[in-house]
């Protein structure tokens, strides 16, 4: 599973409260994963306008730091234009729906 830019920040909620401490080694892989999941799990539950915000921002910064080559700028290209075609299309259905309030 690969980790992010994002998931320190997304492990920062961890520092105390009940949560399990351990060092982040190879030898604890399937813990941090398994931890990483379960907070994922958590903050997809309680996913609002401002934490989406927040999550395509850091996305946008990441990528702006890439340098793909080769193959790998073409699988991006088809990435973003996949995306910004959803995105529309995502956007377009809010904005009817918001229209239809009215």
């Amino acid at each position: 599973m690969p980790i992010s830019r994002q998931t320190p920040a997304d492990c920062r909620g961890c520092v105390g409260g009940g949560c399990e401490k351990f060092p982040l080694t190879r030898e604890n892989r399937k813990r941090v994963m398994a931890a990483v999941e379960k907070m994922r799990g958590k903050a997809q539950a309680k996913s609002s306008a401002d934490s989406i915000r927040k999550r395509v921002d850091a996305m946008m910064a990441e990528l702006k730091t890439m340098e793909p080559t080769g193959s790998e700028r073409l699988t991006l290209i088809g990435a973003l234009d996949e995306g910004a075609r959803k995105l529309g299309g995502m956007a377009h259905e809010l904005r009817a729906k918001a229209l239809s309030l009215v």
